[in-house]
Order: structure tokens, then sequence, then C-alpha cells
């Protein structure tokens, strides 16, 4: 049970970007290569491409129960582990290196400024241009030139501008479920303030009480996942 348990949280976990750590008392002798347990958790590491760091005794018994795992690229340095005092366990330590991701990143963009067109002198221009007035019989070359007019229309009308764009870091429990409904839902919400059809204000509410319900839902688990990796 604790093993299908333990796979289905790393599965929950590998979709996250961020530094993971997992550590604790597993109560699995992973030094001992003919312990089936030892060799059920070596498995669920390397499938999802994790690694155990701790080599050596930290039991009284002369086992290694007390683990820190990580994936492959985290650098973890372990300090020299002391035979157990107070306790039957040693007391593990070891320095890592988790960078935190950075909260915005800055690049550059092509974009065209599309409100700025002005569609009757870009039809215009397209109605003397020859696309229309002699299209090659090719079909080749009526590709070629129906991408070459169009392009060279829209760099004279709306031309490309490099602006610089940030984009911060969502929160880890925003998925491409919650994007996507979030995206729907604001759809849905501009049609309806620009009145282009009747009868979306009822989409629109639905919509939108099914995004809350979904990114509570999110909130829900993402909880409950934190409480099994601090149990």
């Amino acid at each position: 049970m604790f093993f299908t348990d333990f796979s289905d949280l790393l599965e929950r976990l590998a979709v996250y970007s961020a530094s993971l750590m997992i550590v604790g008392d597993f109560n699995v002798h992973v030094d001992d290569t003919t312990d089936t347990s030892a060799s059920k958790l070596s498995g669920i590491l390397a499938n999802h491409d994790l690694q155990q760091h701790v080599k050596s005794p930290t039991h009284s018994d002369g086992h290694t129960l007390d683990l820190i795992i990580t994936r492959n690229d985290n650098l973890v340095s372990l300090l020299p582990i002391d035979p157990p005092l107070l306790s039957d366990h040693a007391f593990v330590v070891a320095d890592c290196v988790c960078p935190p991701p950075p909260d915005e990143s800055t690049g550059c963009r092509q974009v065209r400024n599309w409100r700025s067109l002005d569609i009757d002198a870009f039809a215009a221009d397209l109605q003397t241009s020859d696309l229309v007035i002699s299209p090659p019989e090719d079909v080749v070359a009526a590709f070629a030139c129906y991408d070459t007019t169009l392009r060279s229309l829209l760099d004279k009308h709306a031309p490309l501008e490099l602006k610089r764009i940030r984009t911060r870091s969502s929160a880890r429990w925003y998925d491409r479920e919650c994007i996507d409904a979030k995206r729907a839902t604001r759809k849905l919400e501009r049609k309806y303030r620009r009145g282009v059809a009747d009868g979306l204000e009822t989409p629109v509410r639905y919509t939108a009480s099914a995004v809350r319900v979904q990114v509570h839902g999110v909130l829900d688990d993402n909880n409950r996942l934190m409480q099994a990796q601090s149990s």
C-alpha cells in the first residue's frame, strides 16, 4: 500500500518544475540489496528520475532507514553521519542547493499592432495586387504569391514591432486545465460585453462558476498533497 501511495505522490509532483526534496524515516533497508522493499523503492525512484543520497547506516542496528531523496539534477552534500546517541536513529545533515524559480522573466517578441490596421486600405491594396489581378495558374506559384502578397501588405499596414515581454511564474497548482477553463470564460465574457450573441449570460455565469469550483478543487488537492509530504 505504501509503495502505491508513494508512487502516486511522485506522479503528482512530477508536473512541478521546482526543486524537490523528500526526507524521513522510510523504514526500508535500502542498504540490503536482497530486501524486496528496498528493490521496490529503488525501482520507483529510478522511474521518476530521483536519487537517494544517504549511503551510511542511520539506525542502531546498522541499516540505512533515514533517507534524503531529490531529483537527479539537485546537488546534495552530506555531512558525516555520527552513530545514534539519544535515539536509535542517527542525525542526518546535508547541504542542498535548491535555487528558487525566478518570479518573472523578460524577453523580446515580435508583434503586430492589429488595432492600427486599416481594413479598407488593406482591402484596396489587395484588390490591386498581382494575387487578385493576375494570379498564377500553377498551384505552387499561387501559394507562394499568396504568402508573399499578404506578408508584404501586413508589413505595410501593420508592421512588426519588437516589444519587451515580462512573464511571471504562475502558482504551481495553476495547471493547463485551469488555464483552458479560464480562457473559455474570458472568451464568453468578451462576447457577452460586445453583445455579439444573445443568451450568453447563463453560459458565462456557469463557466465562471465551474472555474471557481475547479480552482478550489485544485487547491484542496494541493493542500492534501502538502499534508501527505509533511506526514
